[in-house]
């Protein structure tokens, strides 16, 4: 009798589900930075051999949050962090990614931690300090490029992946923005930029239906930086 009743409790327990160790998390740890220096990273969960990745979501709450100034959004099975950070703290946050092999569901888990020290006492022209911001309301795709120095911006181009660009809403003062095709996709190229720590704002209508990031490349005194700027879905009217 005991041992039916054994076997029958671990029958009713579902074989492989649950937390595994098996998730191997690249990279492992994040590099430290600094308030207004940009900030890029791209996290990729590895399960198994022979297993698939299916999601990867953070399990931001209160007091596990990414530092004020940057944002996170899924790049399909990975996650990618961009911005420039505001405020000077240590900040750890969890991923959690789902994975399935042989028919079975297993869930891994990482906590990263984020250390941001105070800005540099460097000269604010030493090189390329660029933040930017994407978000995605319906049709139109705002993004907010901001000067984290003085990085004496002369234009910048916009590149809207797996999006194609159908024409420029709005741009801020001063500056010049144009829609183009480049190849089969398009882009915005505009001149002008900020300047002195101020952000500028493009609006941009676009057809498609992903918008998994846009690329953001800025130049300047001979200089250049680019980087790849995930996309938040809002709500129309938010």
């Amino acid at each position: 009798m005991l041992r039916l009743l054994a076997l029958a409790v671990v029958a009713a327990v579902p074989p492989g589900a649950g937390p595994t160790p098996g998730t191997v998390w690249s990279p492992s740890r994040l590099p430290t930075t600094r308030v207004d220096s940009v900030f890029a990273a791209t996290i990729t969960p590895r399960a198994p051999s022979g297993a698939t990745v299916t999601s990867v979501v953070c399990a931001c709450t209160a007091g596990h949050r990414l530092p004020p100034g940057l944002s996170g959004n899924k790049l399909g099975t990975a996650f990618g962090i961009s911005g420039v950070p505001e405020k000077v703290g240590t900040y750890t946050f969890e991923l959690r990614d789902t994975w399935t092999l042989g028919g079975r569901s297993y869930w891994g888990r990482h906590s990263f931690t984020i250390v941001v020290g105070k800005a540099s006492s460097a000269p604010s022209d030493a090189g390329m300090r660029i933040g930017a911001k994407a978000t995605r309301s319906g049709d139109t795709l705002t993004v907010l490029v901001r000067d984290g120095g003085n990085s004496h911006v002369s234009g910048f181009t916009i590149f809207p992946v797996d999006l194609v660009a159908t024409k420029v809403l709005s741009a801020s003062r001063g500056l010049t923005c144009a829609r183009r095709i480049v190849g089969r996709g398009t882009i915005v190229a505009c001149r002008g930029g900020p300047h002195a720590r101020k952000t500028v704002r493009v609006s941009i209508q676009v057809v498609g239906r992903k918008s998994r990031f846009v690329n953001v490349e800025v130049t300047g005194r001979g200089q250049s930086t680019s980087v790849d700027v995930p996309v938040t879905r809002v709500a129309p009217g938010a």
